[in-house]
């Protein structure tokens, strides 16, 4: 067990000790907040909707460049997939409940793996403070 002692000076009593060591406490929580801007004033980025989707169950995407716009993901659905997993998925939303993976006796769809998402759109720059 570790035992934190904090010295003080001979004449202050041990109440002044302690209302000091709020007072510094209170003080650091005050000044550690000024640095940090409120949830409400930051700058969101919506990222729901319909995007295009694919899962990559031999860890291919990477190698065959499917982060590169100019590479199109591949064809879904694969064999075992429901006839819906087309392509695209809704976010928010789960792989599993929207067709993506093959049917396992516990679940109707089951991926475990890695999924590329891709959707093209405007996005407006950062204002930076």
């Amino acid at each position: 067990m570790i035992r934190l002692r904090f010295a003080r000076h001979p004449r202050e009593s041990v109440h002044s000790s302690a209302s000091g060591r709020l007072r510094a406490a209170v003080l650091l929580l005050l000044w550690g907040t000024t640095f940090v801007a409120p949830s409400w004033a930051r700058e969101r980025l919506d990222l729901d909707g319909t995007w295009q989707f694919a899962t990559d169950p031999d860890e291919q995407g990477e190698k065959e460049r499917w982060f590169d716009l100019r590479v199109p993901l591949p064809a879904m659905p694969l064999p075992g997939y429901s006839p819906t997993a087309d392509g695209s998925i809704r976010v928010p939303g789960v792989w599993d409940n929207q067709g993506y993976g093959t049917e396992t006796p516990q679940v109707r769809h089951s991926f475990i793996g890695k999924g590329w998402y891709r959707r093209l759109g405007p996005v407006q720059p950062w204002s930076w403070p």
